[in-house]
């Protein structure tokens, strides 16, 4: 679907579902770089039981218009200018990656508005190694190649994913490549400059699941234990078999916590 927020055209996969407005709407935020087709596994799902979900592409990602949102500030508080234009009230949010700081940092300026939240490759502070920035800024074939070989664990260089026909490392690669220049670079600089991770999980007032893969090298588990600490009710899921990547590298598994999660 699409809609319009700060007079740009804007992009969601999913829907408002006309006959089941009395259950939280599901809000899907994508990782750096990509966008909202990370979630096609979990959106047609959540449609197809009739909730509402959103899967919204960024400004300048997919198929949205508009300039690239700086910071991660910027992009939470853009989120959620696109649920007051959709008339959403209650909602749960999901987030991969750079889109799981997103969702942190709305859950925390949005209080009880947000009902469940569910972080995927999550991690405070997420630093990002000043090569693959380097190589981010100036529009390197190389940073794509990083983030693929260090956002995937070992089982994913192996091949054969359970989603037939589909090769993991090669549809990031893909997913990357398509996005418009300078695209990654921003959303990479803006996890890395991001602050205020602690400070929004102590408002956080959901049921909040960090899912975390067990080979991830980018925002291994570990990181996540101050958001854990400073989040009220918040539990965290390992993911075995996955590095970062976890919506492509183990799907079926990653969707049931996130069922669990968000449902």
């Amino acid at each position: 679907m699409y809609f319009e927020v700060d007079g740009e055209k804007i992009y969601s996969a999913g829907n408002l579902a006309s006959n089941n407005r009395s259950k939280p709407v599901i809000v899907l935020l994508h990782g750096a770089g990509m966008d909202s087709s990370t979630w096609v596994y979990n959106t047609r799902y959540f449609s197809a039981q009739g909730r509402s979900v959103l899967a919204i592409d960024f400004p300048n990602h997919g198929l949205s218009k508009g300039r690239f949102l700086t910071s991660i500030e910027a992009m939470a508080n853009w989120v959620l200018r696109c649920l007051d234009t959709l008339g959403v009230d209650d909602f749960s949010v999901g987030g991969h990656s750079m889109g799981a700081l997103v969702a942190l940092e709305i859950a925390g300026l949005a209080g009880k508005r947000v009902k469940r939240m569910a972080l995927l490759g999550a991690g405070f502070p997420m630093e990002v190694s000043p090569a693959l920035l380097d190589a981010a800024y100036k529009d390197l074939r190389s940073a794509k190649d990083m983030v693929v070989l260090w956002g995937h664990g070992p089982d994913a260089y192996k091949g054969g994913n359970t989603v037939a026909g589909i090769n993991i490392m090669k549809s990031a690669h893909l997913l990357l490549e398509r996005s418009l220049p300078g695209a990654l670079f921003n959303d990479l600089n803006a996890c890395n400059e991001y602050q205020n991770g602690i400070i929004a999980a102590g408002n956080v007032c959901a049921r909040t699941i960090i899912i975390s893969g067990k080979d991830d090298k980018m925002t291994p588990s570990r990181s996540s234990m101050g958001l854990l600490e400073e989040t009220k009710e918040s539990s965290l899921a390992i993911v075995e078999k996955s590095g970062h990547m976890l919506l492509s590298e183990c799907p079926e598994a990653v969707h049931l916590k996130l069922k669990e999660a968000l449902f």
